[in-house]
């Protein structure tokens, strides 16, 4: 994977993220990255949403889709900053706080973030499962398991602050499900993360990546 991902151009992204309540937010955008982790993100501003409808959720007894009170701004983040769409402004990870108007697009790029995927190949030791369709292609599914704070050891970017929330609430050593799609030419289809209530002491927590129309338009470049 990590020859395919360097040889990339880049991935339109979709982001399902459950943290708790009936529905899972649900946004978009492009990413390039390479197999190091390192990457940029483009997120869709004004397209969140919230469902009851998501492929890594039971369907609902009543399907419901709806614009999500808060949307996100349309920021770029990189590996150490977050922007505003035009590179006007710009928030530094762990020392500038982005206004409100962009705290959405920070929570977002905690979770798209290609070295949860890179972080996964290095600790989680995981196993193929089995081979069918993932986001409309052939995929075959790996799975693992790893602790907070290995995949906080081995993450760049908005990732590392991500599990450093985590490490920070005293659940380094809780530990995170995993689970990877990979399609024929060895890129990432989906990624998949799971932390249990058993494990964390609090609710149900899971975000799940789906990366599609691979290497069909340019590198999506920081500000």
């Amino acid at each position: 994977m990590t020859e395919a991902l360097d040889s990339s151009t880049s991935a339109e992204w979709q982001l399902d993220s459950y943290e708790g309540g009936d529905m899972v937010a649900v946004d978009t955008g492009r990413l390039s990255c390479n197999g190091q982790g390192s990457g940029v993100y483009a997120i869709n501003g004004g397209e969140s949403q919230l469902t009851t409808d998501s492929d890594f959720t039971r369907q609902a007894e009543h399907s419901e889709t709806m614009p999500a009170d808060i949307q996100a701004a349309g920021g770029i983040a990189t590996d150490d900053d977050l922007y505003s769409p035009d590179g006007d402004q710009s928030w530094a990870i762990g020392t500038d706080d982005p206004p409100t108007e962009y705290m959405i697009d920070a929570t977002i790029s905690r979770q798209v973030n290609c070295s949860h995927i890179t972080s996964a190949l290095s600790t989680a030791d995981l196993k193929y499962v089995d081979s069918h369709e993932a986001a409309g292609v052939p995929a075959d599914r790996w799975r693992g398991e790893a602790t907070v704070s290995a995949l906080k050891e081995h993450s760049v970017g908005f990732a590392t602050q991500d599990y450093s929330q985590l490490t920070d609430m005293g659940l380094g050593e809780a530990v995170l499900e995993v689970e990877l799609w990979v399609d024929a030419e060895g890129l990432p289809v989906v990624y998949y993360q799971h932390l249990s209530p058993q494990q964390s002491g609090l609710q149900d927590r899971w975000f799940a990546i789906t990366l599609t129309s691979w290497n069909e338009a340019d590198k999506v470049e920081s500000p």
